[in-house]
């Protein structure tokens, strides 16, 4: 798998910007978004599934971070 597939696919994945950013290399989040070429309405899709997945564990009791 290449570094930018890679980072593409584990960001939407939902692993953050930030752990990611310290295997590409990348200083700022505006160069890596730019990098693995995600727009903001495909972030904004990104983050919107994160959160719907964080607050179905936290209505479940779930402590899994799976």
């Amino acid at each position: 798998m290449a570094r930018r597939s890679f980072a593409t696919n584990f960001y939407q994945l939902g692993i953050p910007a930030a752990h990611l950013m310290l295997i590409t290399g990348h200083s700022t989040e505006k160069q890596f978004f730019e990098y693995i070429n995600i727009d903001k309405k495909e972030n904004a899709k990104t983050i919107a599934k994160q959160i719907a997945i964080l607050l179905t564990k936290q209505t479940t009791g779930s402590n899994d971070i799976s």
